[in-house]
Parts: structure tokens; C-alpha cells; sequence
């Protein structure tokens, strides 16, 4: 099994964080989040210090914030640099419209998606797929199913609707778990994805795979607001050549006007070297015209 990964650690006391935190890592988590839930969205206060954890080689802990969403009105909190600082950044729908706004137009990571009663809205699956196009995981907590056995119905209810419209492909479980003996192994967590009708596969997803790519939605969410500038190759200054070798662009350069000079020259490259060897499987060859 991929480095499995818990992302969501309610926070709460600095002692039972810490037994939490010890526990994700004696049962072999790779990566954990700090869940900071916010009941109501209204506005937001400066990010808080993340308290002193023990640390362990090759293991991580990530800031979360998580919020419900009640009205659509307040839903712009959620797009506030101080919200966007966090590694993770996810949100609990609450009607109809909030689950369409998050799902199409709010910049977040993850839809968490309630467990603990019925679904107050209805899933259809163009508006999931809208979110799942835009990378976004919905969430399931297994906690609540362990607390109650009531809650365990509403549990297996809600994620086996969910994973007939989505086909059980962006979901991941995480524990949502109050104290530490609520917290369950990777494989026990991956076992519970056939109670949802999540293949095998799909069930170690849950808390691999998909964790690993929400990893990658979120740089992605934090690094946004980047451009990127295309030049030609002749265009480059003399200077900047270096830029070639670190991107592994290896050409036959040809003579360009009959011979009267060509890009190697431009730059500064011997030309004599008609071909670069490359420290790779199937090097390609390309040439260089100029337009």
C-alpha cells in the first residue's frame, strides 16, 4: 500500500492532540491534518499557530480549515488569503445551492459530506462530476459510525448513495475521531470501503491515492495566482542557455539561411557536436527552424 494518510485530526487540548497524533503514527500514517472547524462561516480571524507536535522522520503534519456552509452570501470567506494559507481548505455543504457553489465555483480541496443524518440535499451527478473535473475529493468520517449505531446506519447509507453517482473513484476516509481509540488502521480503514460497495482497489485509494493527489490540488490552490512566459529558442539570451540543459532539450542543430550561422552559434554552443547524448531511454531529436 502508497504512504496512507489521515486528513482529518479534529483539534482540540494540546494533551489529547499529541495522543492522537502518536497514534495516526504507531498505526502507519505517513501525513496527517489539523482540522480547525469553523460551525459558521461569518468571517475569519488570523490563521492560528499550529501547536508544537512531536515529529517523526518522513512523517507530516497539515494545517486544515474546515467550515459549514449555510448561505451562499458568506461563501466568499472561503476565498480570503487567510483561508488559502492552509494546506487543506474544505467545506460542508448544507442545501442545494451551497453544494452547487462548492462544487463549481468555491476554491477549495474537499466537500465533506455529513454522516451523522440524512443528506439535506440531493446529489446529481453533472454537479459532482463539475468538482471532480476540477479535482476537488469528497469526504467521508468513519468516527461517527463507531460512536453510534444509529450514526453507522446514516454512515453506510449516505456513502453508498454518494458512490453510485460518483462510481467510488474521489472519495477518501479519513477519522474526524475525538479521542485517540477512535482511530483505525490504514488496512481496517480500506476494509470498511467494501461496507460503501468500494472495490479493493478503490479502497485503498481512499486513503492513499486520492490523498495523494488532494496533496497536489492543493499546491496547485496555493500557487494560482503564477504565470508562465514562452519564448523561442533562438530568442533566449546568450547567457540563459544553461536553461536547455536543465529542461533535457537536446537538438541537431542545423545551419539556418544557408549556412550563414546557426542557433548553436547564436549561443555560444560548439557546433561541432551534431548530436547530444542523452542519459534517458529514446532520446528524440529535434530540429530547430526558424520562423
Amino acid at each position: 500500500m502508497s504512504a496512507p494518510m489521515d486528513f482529518n485530526i479534529p483539534t482540540c487540548e494540546r494533551s489529547t492532540l499529541k495522543e492522537k497524533i502518536k497514534m495516526a503514527h504507531r498505526l502507519g500514517y505517513k501525513a496527517v491534518a489539523i482540522n480547525i472547524f469553523i460551525p459558521e462561516l461569518t468571517q475569519t480571524s488570523k490563521k492560528k499557530k499550529s501547536q508544537q507536535q512531536p515529529t517523526w522522520k518522513s512523517f507530516r503534519q497539515l494545517t486544515r480549515i474546515s467550515a459549514t456552509l449555510a448561505d451562499v452570501q458568506h461563501n466568499f470567506v472561503m476565498s480570503t488569503d487567510i483561508v488559502q494559507q492552509y494546506d487543506l481548505v474544505a467545506v460542508q455543504p448544507t442545501t442545494d445551492k451551497t453544494f452547487y457553489q462548492a462544487c463549481t465555483a468555491l476554491n477549495v480541496d474537499i466537500i465533506t459530506l455529513d454522516v451523522t443524518e440524512k443528506l439535506p440535499f440531493k446529489l446529481k451527478r453533472t454537479t459532482i462530476n463539475a468538482a471532480v473535473q476540477r479535482g476537488i475529493k469528497f469526504e467521508f468520517q468513519y468516527s461517527p459510525a463507531i460512536r453510534d449505531s444509529t450514526l453507522r446506519k446514516y454512515f453506510i447509507a449516505n456513502a453508498q448513495q454518494f458512490v453510485f453517482c460518483d462510481k467510488g473513484k474521489n472519495i477518501i476516509l479519513t477519522s474526524g475521531c475525538e479521542k485517540a481509540m477512535e482511530l483505525r488502521g490504514p488496512y481496517d480503514v480500506a476494509n470498511l470501503g467494501s461496507l460503501l460497495n468500494l472495490n479493493a482497489a478503490q479502497s485503498k485509494a481512499a486513503v492513499t491515492l486520492n490523498c495523494e493527489a488532494l496533496l497536489k490540488h492543493s499546491e496547485s490552490r496555493r500557487l494560482n495566482k503564477s504565470v508562465s512566459k514562452v519564448e523561442k529558442l533562438e530568442e533566449i539570451p546568450g547567457n540563459e542557455t544553461w536553461l536547455l540543459d536543465k529542461l533535457r532539450v537536446h537538438s541537431s542543430l542545423e545551419s539556418v539561411n544557408g549556412g550563414s550561422r546557426d542557433i548553436a552559434g547564436i549561443h555560444g554552443i560548439d557546433s561541432s557536436d551534431e548530436e547530444t547524448s542523452v542519459d534517458g531511454p529514446a532520446a528524440k531529436k529535434i530540429k530547430l527552424v526558424q520562423t
